[in-house]
């Protein structure tokens, strides 16, 4: 969870912050964001997956009776389609498709953080970057970028 824990950290996620962890896998984020010390009003969860979101659902209800049920959303869909009208904080943890940026400038609203995990999106420049554990390799560290629309 060190890598978690960065990202919602490098976006200053906070009790105000509604968040979209898109490409959620197994929700870790999207839990995470809710729990203290961030707090998130809410968070939602997007995956094209649907073994992935039954798992994050199941997880929800079963593991996680401390986190009320409307605090956290799954949604099994293509993040294209998600209202991001409230999102204030947008995770991504995938090698950006090429649309990605465009995408994301459309669909968010002003000031939106978007941090990312070892991928940059590469017509953007970062507001603040760091690192964090490595992915895929036994040493050393991995990028974390974060952008601002």
């Amino acid at each position: 969870h060190d890598a978690v824990d960065a990202m919602l950290r490098l976006a200053n996620v906070t009790a105000a912050d509604v968040v979209l962890d898109i490409g959620c896998g197994d929700g870790r984020i999207v839990f995470a964001a809710v729990d203290a010390p961030f707090s998130a009003r809410h968070a939602i969860g997007v995956d094209i997956d649907p073994a992935l979101i039954a798992q994050c659902q199941h997880m929800q209800h079963r593991r996680r009776p401390e986190i009320p049920a409307s605090n956290v959303t799954f949604i099994l869909d293509d993040w294209v389609h998600v209202d991001m009208s409230l999102v204030t904080v947008v995770t991504l943890f995938f090698l950006p498709h090429p649309s990605i940026a465009t995408d994301l400038r459309a669909k968010c609203q002003p000031g939106t953080r978007i941090v990312t995990y070892v991928f940059e999106i590469g017509e953007w420049t970062p507001v603040a970057t760091g690192v964090t554990v490595p992915f895929l390799k036994e040493h050393g560290e991995s990028p974390l970028f974060l952008y601002q629309i």
